[in-house]
């Protein structure tokens, strides 16, 4: 049995998008089983259906401000004759996950202040660095 790859880049630092993975992989009910450099290795446990994946996804900085994150997922036991469609699954949900939560980020760190472009929340009416009201 073959595993699937999937490529997807995201806006943000390295550290950024490793922090928000390791988030999306325990929310995913994986254990990661290493961390090592730009590597995190991951796999599920043993069910009814499947008996287990194993998840590859390794990060590289495009440029200063964009990540490639490579994903490779198989099934963990060599003799598995077909995995029912689990690790399409499993990776589609994580790439899901992950991107929802990397958005929600950079919407939140994108809000400026028109007058001194200082950064601005949600809830703020008035700029907390130059009072200009915001809303």
């Amino acid at each position: 049995m073959t595993g699937l790859s999937a490529n997807m880049d995201f806006v943000a630092t390295a550290e950024e998008v490793t922090q928000h993975l390791l988030a999306v992989l325990e929310a995913a009910k994986f254990k990661v089983k290493s961390l090592e450099g730009n590597t995190i290795t991951a796999q599920t446990g043993f069910s009814l259906t499947s008996l287990g994946s194993q998840l590859t996804a390794t990060l590289e900085q495009t440029d200063p401000s964009t990540v490639r994150v490579t994903f490779d997922i198989k099934p963990r036991q060599k003799t598995v004759m077909t995995d029912w469609g689990r690790s399409k699954r499993e990776l589609k949900r994580i790439l899901r996950l992950l991107e929802a939560r990397l958005a929600s980020q950079s919407s939140e760190s994108d809000k400026q202040c028109a007058q001194c472009s200082a950064p601005v929340q949600d809830a703020d009416i008035f700029c907390t660095n130059c009072g200009t009201k915001i809303r």
